[in-house]
């Protein structure tokens, strides 16, 4: 049976309410215009079960874009809007089959945005530190962390923000980013400590 958006129970969807968009598949040929790309927690293998699905997109007219969302999802999509650094932004969650899904469009390349610069430093983190890492991450984020607080605090970076602390290792080498982030705390020190 193929996936359906719906935010309510499918009984109380009215007749058709899914519009052209039957699955996640199909959610990312309507949004091809806009460059789709799953970032987040889900391509690094650190998710959660109830972590949702983040799909970043580009978009100069976030009005055209919310409206194209809408015709292509049908009225199920929840919108808000939210600034990053200045830039407007348009945030859709919508769900497949039980799934959340989040759809994050901005007038910048997707490559530019946060998300994906995120996802480009925790990915090279899990290279270079392993496994270790990932377990550490993932017990983080089961804790309730999110993504990249769980990645700061498993690295030891001391920081208030550790979305910027993160994106101030991106471009660094692997060595560098080794030497930076096991400063704090050596890779055999990333496995999960029992309790005292």
């Amino acid at each position: 049976m193929p996936a359906r958006f719906w935010v309510s129970p499918v009984e109380d969807m009215p007749s058709g309410a899914a519009g052209q968009v039957g699955d996640l598949a199909g959610l990312l040929r309507a949004l091809a215009p806009y460059r789709p790309t799953v970032v987040g927690s889900l391509p690094l293998g650190v998710q959660r079960p109830d972590s949702d699905l983040d799909i970043a997109c580009e978009a100069e007219d976030l009005d055209a874009f919310d409206a194209h969302l809408a015709a292509c999802a049908g009225p199920v999509v929840v919108s808000r809007w939210r600034r990053e650094e200045g830039v407007a932004a348009s945030v859709a969650q919508l769900c497949v089959s039980g799934q959340v899904v989040e759809v994050f469009a901005q007038g910048r390349p997707v490559l530019e945005q946060h998300a994906f610069r995120h996802l480009l430093v925790e990915g090279q983190l899990l290279q270079v530190h392993g496994a270790p890492l990932c377990a550490q991450v993932a017990r983080l984020k089961a804790e309730g962390l999110g993504t990249e607080a769980a990645f700061a605090r498993a690295l030891g970076l001391e920081t208030d923000d550790p979305y910027r602390a993160l994106l101030e290792l991106e471009g660094l080498a692997d060595a560098d980013l080794r030497a930076r982030t096991s400063a704090s705390r050596r890779p055999d020190e990333l496995t999960p400590r029992s309790p005292a």
